[in-house]
């Protein structure tokens, strides 16, 4: 029986989208864990701030998005997450 930590990462190489993402801990873990790419969105810029400077990795990148606004293309993430983003969303 192979040894567990040989199997591939359920993450890997997958397009991942982290809304709401904080500091970026999520991403960055992703990224760790095989993702190919990771984009952070979050409304506070200084999250976002503070993600970047925490964040030394190309693949991961983070922008300023009100997630319950947010228009992307079709197919261009194969995993959306969100931890931290779940609390402030509102219905109406």
């Amino acid at each position: 029986m192979a040894h567990p930590t040989k199997h591939a990462s359920p993450l890997q190489n997958l397009r991942v989208l982290d809304l709401g993402c904080g500091c970026g801990a999520f991403a960055r873990w992703a990224r760790a864990a095989g993702a190919a790419g990771v984009l952070g969105v979050d409304l506070s810029e200084k999250m976002l701030a503070r993600a970047q400077s925490l964040t030394q990795d190309p693949g991961i990148g983070y922008a300023p998005a009100d997630i319950e606004s947010l228009d992307l293309p079709a197919a261009s993430f194969d995993l959306v997450y969100s931890s931290f983003g779940r609390p402030h969303i509102f219905t109406k």
